[in-house]
C-alpha cells in the first residue's frame, strides 16, 4: 500500500467514523436541548443538588409534573453518559431521588419505575461506573428500591425486572465492589427481593432468573461478604423463590438449574489463604444520592 492510498484509506475511516458517531452525538444533544433552560444549565454543571432544585422549582410542587422532568432528566442522563459520565452520574443520580418520593411514586408509579430504568441503566454504563462508582452504586440502590415499593411494581412489573437486571450489573462491577462493598450487597438483597416477586415472576420470569443468579453471585463476593455477611442468607431466601416457582421452571429451566448451581456453589466453602481485608471506608447513607460523591469518585486531573 503506497503512502497515497494509506492516506486515502484513513480518510475513508475518518468520514465513516463521523457517519457513525454523527446521529448518536445529534440525539444526544437533542436530548439535552429538549430540556428548559435552568434545567439544561444545571445538567452540564454536574452538580445533582442543582439538577434536583431546579427540577423542584419547575415543577410548581406539582408531583406528576416533577415525574415527567425527572424523566426527561434521566433520559438525557442516557444520552450523555459515554461522553460525559460524571454529569451523567449527577444527573441520572438526581432523578433517581425524585422518584423515590412518595408523592411521586403515588402520583405517577409508572413514570416512577421508568425513571428508576433508565438510571439503572445509565448506571450500569461502563463509563459511569469507572467514573463515579459509588454514585453508580447509589442510583442502583435507589432504582431498586423504588422498583419494590408496591405501587411502583404493580404498574410496571416488567420494567422493575429491567431494573433489577441493570442494578445487579452495576452491583457485579469489581470496580463498584471495591469502592462501595455495602452498597452492592444491598443493591443484590433488593434486586433479588424484586425478581422474587409475583408480579415480577409473572412478567419477567427468565430475568427474575437471572438476577438471583447475579446477586447470589455479588454477595458471595469475598469484600461484599465481609462487608455485610447476612446479605447472603436474604439472597438465598429470594432466591429459592425464584427457582422453586412453577412459572418459572416452566419458561427457564435451563436458568433455573443455573439457580441451583448457584446456590450450591455459594453454599460450598471456599478453601483459600486468608485474606488480610483494607480498612472500608464508611458509606454515605443510600437512601438519598449524595451529590457530594460526584467529585470524590471522579478521578483527579492530571
Amino acid at each position: 500500500m503506497t503512502q497515497s492510498t494509506r492516506r486515502s484509506f484513513f480518510a475513508m475511516l475518518a468520514v465513516a467514523a463521523s457517519l457513525i458517531l454523527a446521529p448518536v452525538q445529534s440525539f444526544a444533544q437533542q436530548s439535552v436541548n429538549a430540556l428548559p433552560p435552568a434545567l439544561r444549565a444545571a445538567l452540564l454543571s454536574g452538580n445533582a443538588a442543582q439538577i434536583q432544585a431546579a427540577m423542584q422549582t419547575l415543577s410548581g410542587g406539582n408531583p406528576a409534573q416533577l415525574a415527567e422532568l425527572a424523566n426527561q432528566v434521566a433520559a438525557a442522563a442516557q444520552s450523555i453518559a459515554a461522553t460525559n459520565p460524571v454529569a451523567a452520574a449527577a444527573a441520572a443520580g438526581a432523578a433517581a431521588t425524585v422518584a423515590q418520593s412518595p408523592a411521586v411514586q403515588a402520583a405517577a408509579p409508572a413514570a416512577a419505575a421508568q425513571i428508576a430504568q433508565t438510571a439503572s441503566a445509565v448506571a450500569s454504563t461502563p463509563a459511569v461506573m469507572q467514573a463515579a462508582p459509588v454514585v453508580a452504586a447509589q442510583i442502583a440502590v435507589a432504582a431498586t428500591q423504588i422498583v419494590n415499593t408496591p405501587a411502583v411494581q404493580a404498574a410496571a412489573p416488567a420494567v422493575a425486572a429491567q431494573v433489577a437486571v441493570n442494578a445487579t450489573a452495576v452491583a457485579s462491577s469489581p470496580v463498584v465492589q471495591a469502592a462501595a462493598p455495602a452498597a452492592a450487597a444491598s443493591i443484590a438483597v433488593v434486586a433479588a427481593q424484586v425478581a422474587a416477586s409475583p408480579a415480577v415472576i409473572q412478567a419477567a420470569p427468565a430475568a427474575a432468573a437471572r438476577v438471583v443468579i447475579a446477586a447470589t453471585q455479588v454477595v458471595n463476593n469475598p469484600t461484599v461478604a465481609a462487608a455485610a455477611p447476612a446479605a447472603a442468607v436474604s439472597v438465598a431466601q429470594s432466591a429459592n423463590v425464584v427457582a422453586t416457582n412453577p412459572t418459572v421452571v416452566a419458561a427457564a429451566p435451563q436458568i433455573v438449574q443455573q439457580v441451583q448451581q448457584a446456590q450450591q456453589s455459594a453454599q460450598q466453602p471456599a478453601v483459600q489463604q486468608p485474606v488480610v481485608q483494607q480498612p472500608v471506608q464508611e458509606q454515605p447513607p443510600i437512601n438519598e444520592i449524595d451529590p457530594g460523591a460526584i467529585s470524590r469518585s471522579a478521578p483527579a486531573p492530571r
